[in-house]
């Protein structure tokens, strides 16, 4: 027979829910004591004290408000400066790249007319000169007969030629009548000028004065646009009532034009 009686299932259940209960409810009990206890300690810290609590609630006196208050001013004072001077420098670069962007483009559009005129100047010049054909025989006087005097004294009488007509008239290269003819100036025998057509203007010696006094008046001059203007404008490119009779002899026999040369 046993010394202790046998113990139930019932009874050993109940006692080991018991024993869980107690548990459960020591370990709450604690765990809750604990976030107390913490909770506490962050109001302490957290909390100032009277003597801080006291100086933060000090009003400001009416020196320190008003040293704030200037402080502010200068603050925004300063700010206004900035930007007053960042908005005048934005200007003054849209100013300037304004500026040199028209530059640019004038300077592109004047090369751009100078090219084209170029061009328009060749063409026609071509043209002109491919319209001709130079005859070899007829009225055109044999290249080994050419007279420098005769080749002057055309050229003065006209008045105005071209590089076409000298070399059609005399039978010469288009090259060897512009070589002539600054051959001729250099020696002092011809004084004229070219345009960009090809064409020969003589100016006279009174000519040569009111060129003079042009010149002198106008200062530095472009020679193939305002000294062309200028005698296109002002000097005489018709030949004289004279000189238009020699011309029209130049075209008959020698002895006609010996005489009226002469003359």
């Amino acid at each position: 027979m046993d010394r202790y009686p046998p113990i139930s299932s019932a009874a050993a259940f109940l006692g080991l829910l018991f024993f869980s209960i107690v548990a459960a409810y020591i370990y709450f009990t604690r765990s809750t004591y604990l976030l107390d206890s913490a909770e506490e300690c962050t109001d302490l810290v957290a909390t100032p004290s009277p003597a801080e609590g006291e100086a933060k609630k000090k009003p400001l006196t009416a020196k320190q408000i008003k040293r704030q208050q200037l402080k502010q001013e200068q603050r925004l004072k300063k700010a206004l400066v900035d930007e007053e001077r960042k908005d005048r420098e934005s200007k003054r670069q849209e100013l300037h790249d304004f500026y040199q962007k028209k530059r640019e483009d004038n300077e592109r559009l004047r090369q751009e007319d100078e090219a084209r005129r170029a061009d328009e100047a060749y063409k026609a010049y071509k043209k002109l000169t491919e319209s001709f054909i130079i005859e070899k025989e007829g009225s055109m006087l044999d290249h080994d007969q050419i007279n420098t005097k005769d080749f002057i004294n055309f050229i003065i009488w006209k008045k105005m030629t071209n590089i076409v007509e000298l070399s059609l008239k005399f039978g010469l290269p288009h090259k060897e009548v512009v070589d002539r003819i600054h051959q001729l100036e250099a020696q002092d025998r011809l004084f004229g000028i070219f345009d960009e057509r090809g064409r020969y203007l003589y100016i006279t010696d009174s000519e040569v004065d009111a060129l003079e006094r042009y010149i002198h008046k106008s200062g530095r001059i472009n020679k193939h646009r305002s000294l062309v203007s200028f005698c296109n404008t002002s000097l005489s490119v018709e030949p004289s009532e004279e000189n238009a009779n020699k011309l029209a002899l130049m075209g008959m026999n020698s002895l006609q034009y010996i005489i009226a040369e002469d003359q």
